[in-house]
């Protein structure tokens, strides 16, 4: 008779879900083609991340408001200890998808501590070709 080995293994959904912490930092990246938002506790470790992609959608779709809208949901209802927790929101990026996802995070009614743009932006820029002289 076979013994039969019980995976001691926690899966990463159940790992996912145990935050030791209580704040973590929620990373909304627009960009022109998708909408990544990444859930992570303070010290930088990855808890959930979420997508257009991921949720479902392809090509030009993922860059929808509808995607980063559903990206956000499911990043949410998987998630479901989030409520207590004190959420810091980091946003980088100007796409599409990027007005939607904050108005979710508005809605959803969780406490939300710091909010901050880090989007780089450019204020010199390269230097211009010297002038032909004919």
């Amino acid at each position: 008779m076979k013994k039969i080995k019980i995976n001691e293994k926690k899966s990463n959904l159940q790992k996912n879900l145990r935050i030791n912490n209580d704040e973590v930092i929620l990373n909304i990246h627009s960009t022109r083609n998708n909408t990544i938002i990444t859930l992570s506790e303070m010290n930088g470790n990855l808890i959930f991340w979420s997508s257009g992609g991921r949720v479902g959608f392809k090509n030009s779709k993922k860059k929808t408001a509808f995607a980063s809208q559903l990206a956000l949901e499911t990043l949410l209802k998987k998630n479901f200890n989030l409520s207590k927790k004190a959420i810091h929101i980091r946003i980088k990026g100007k796409g599409p998808g990027r007005e939607p996802a904050i108005r979710g995070i508005l809605k959803s009614k969780l406490k939300i501590k710091s909010f901050k743009e880090i989007t780089a932006i450019s204020f010199n820029g390269c230097r211009l070709p010297k002038l032909r002289r004919l």
